[in-house]
């Protein structure tokens, strides 16, 4: 349940006029695939009209985030390959690679390496989850973005309040602000009309109470995101060990994947 200041706040942010937005055919993409029964004649058709949806799709489907055994030429050898529930979330995650890397370079790169991270762990302590929380990966602190068009000047006095008394940025933006950039998340997915899951992970990924429903999710979202934070130097609350346990995820060890992803990141700057 919202407060009456949060209330406000969503339908501030719901009805700016510079909200990030989806491309008309990415919105086209998204309710062709989520029809009953998938016309791949028009999916392909839509995606050839968009060069650029293209670029970014394949550039997506081969990078370290699908680790696929072979380099992908087309859109219907991705198509072919992944089946429709992964086109629809290469779409998305192209769309979203194109919102946030064109305003935000940084907050891509954490954005990717957190999903990496994530396909990482999942390989390979063979972790039954979501599919959708590749995605969720790539979009999580999209709220960020929103912020700091809402509130500019906010966000920056959020960012430093964090930086200086060693807090978790979420924490900072709630004393701030009003809201997080979790919270901020799910309304911008809710304007996109997002399926709810997705949106619900986002939106929760840093409360303190989330719905059993998609409590694993959660907690593997939390645990990669705050690995991968704490390697870039920000202060970060570490998933409790039996928090974990409750899902079946307590034997990921921070240090160790601290570890992994410090040289994976050394590795790609090189």
């Amino acid at each position: 349940m919202l407060s009456a200041r949060e209330l406000l706040l969503k339908k501030q942010i719901q009805s700016m006029p510079d909200l990030p937005s989806l491309s008309v055919h990415v919105l086209q993409l998204i309710r062709l695939l989520g029809a009953d029964e998938v016309d791949m004649q028009a999916v392909f058709t839509t995606i050839r009209r968009d060069p650029t949806l293209v670029t970014r799709m394949l550039k997506v489907i081969n990078s370290s985030l699908y680790s696929l055994p072979r380099r992908i030429e087309t859109v219907d050898q991705a198509v072919t390959l992944l089946g429709v529930k992964k086109i629809k979330e290469l779409v998305l995650s192209s769309a979203v690679m194109d919102v946030i890397q064109s305003r935000d370079a940084t907050l891509w790169e954490h954005s990717f390496s957190t999903g990496t991270l994530c396909a990482e762990v999942i390989r390979k302590h063979r972790i039954q989850v979501s599919p959708i929380i590749g995605l969720c990966a790539l979009l999580h602190d999209i709220g960020q973005l929103v912020l700091s068009i809402f509130n500019a000047e906010g966000a920056k006095l959020a960012a430093i309040k964090a930086k200086s008394e060693d807090l978790a940025d979420y924490d900072a933006e709630r004393q701030i602000i009003g809201c997080d950039h979790a919270q901020v998340g799910g309304w911008l997915l809710e304007n996109w009309k997002l399926d709810e899951e997705i949106r619900t992970i986002i939106s929760v990924h840093h409360s303190q109470h989330p719905p059993r429903e998609v409590l694993r999710e959660v907690l593997l979202l939390r645990f990669c995101d705050a690995v991968d934070e704490a390697v870039r130097g920000k202060a970060v609350v570490v998933p409790d060990r039996d928090d974990l346990a409750v899902v079946g995820l307590d034997m990921l060890d921070f240090d160790e994947w601290a570890d992994f992803q410090s040289k994976t990141l050394i590795s790609e700057q090189k």
